[in-house]
Parts: structure tokens; C-alpha cells; sequence
């Protein structure tokens, strides 16, 4: 029999597998994050400064409060995914929120960039930071 954690570890893996290849396909999602009902459209996915896997996705039903939006899901938290037959969803790139992984295992396209805040001597008076433009790393591949 197995453990609560080797369960939630394969329930993981699975769903893992199932955002690769919705990236990789451009199909949108829908599912339970939590314990509420969201339609994404994933475009990253990779891990979280501890090591935890993350999609940024930009979310168009479910808690979009009526409003489609850029945000991150954690993917241990996410439950009955189900591709769907809706368009291809994508928002502007100014609008997206803050997205650090510590890696990226699967993108849409390779012209991935993330606003990167840094703590150095370039930030300002006023307490605010410089920012700097980073690309992805390279993507790995999968067997």
C-alpha cells in the first residue's frame, strides 16, 4: 500500500505530464485549483525557488471574476485537468505578473522573459528596485 506522499507524488507526476503536452499542443485546460473551478491556458511550466512545480498560465474562466488574467498555479494543487476544445488564450505581456522559477521544463516558444528583481546599489532612493530582463534557460528536453 501505498504512502500519502508517494500518492500525491504520482498524482503530481501526472498532472505534470498532462501541462507538457497541453504546452506543447496548445490546448487549454480546465480543472480545480483548490477547491475552485479554472480554464487556463497554460504557457511555462517549472519549479518554484523550493523546488515545486508551477505553470504561469493565463486564466480566462473559473476565478477570473469575470476578468482573464496571467497568473501561476501551483501544480500540486491542482486537480481533475481535462483538455478543452476552447481557442488558445494568450494577454498581453506588460500585464503578467512576476514569474521566477529556478527553472523551465516546458514553454510555449523560447522568447520566454522574466522581470528579475535584483537588490544591488542601482536601486533607488525612494527603496525601489532595479530590474533587469532574463531570459529562460535553455529548455530540457524530455524522454
Amino acid at each position: 500500500m501505498q504512502s500519502k506522499t508517494e500518492q500525491a507524488g504520482e498524482r503530481t507526476a501526472a498532472t505534470v505530464a498532462i501541462i507538457k503536452r497541453a504546452i506543447e499542443a496548445r490546448v487549454c485546460l480546465s480543472g480545480k485549483h483548490v477547491a475552485f473551478r479554472v480554464r487556463f491556458a497554460p504557457h511555462a511550466l517549472g519549479r518554484d525557488k523550493l523546488g515545486r512545480p508551477i505553470v504561469f498560465a493565463f486564466e480566462y474562466g473559473g476565478m477570473t471574476l469575470g476578468q482573464a488574467h496571467w497568473m501561476w498555479l501551483a501544480v500540486h494543487r491542482l486537480r481533475d485537468l481535462q483538455p478543452t476544445v476552447d481557442p488558445w488564450r494568450s494577454g498581453s505581456l506588460e500585464s503578467r505578473p512576476q514569474f521566477e522559477p529556478s527553472e523551465i521544463e516546458a514553454a510555449v516558444d523560447d522568447t520566454w522573459t522574466f522581470a528579475k528583481v535584483r537588490p544591488n546599489r542601482n536601486d533607488n532612493l525612494r527603496g525601489e528596485r532595479a530590474v533587469e530582463a532574463v531570459t529562460t534557460p535553455e529548455k530540457k528536453k524530455t524522454v
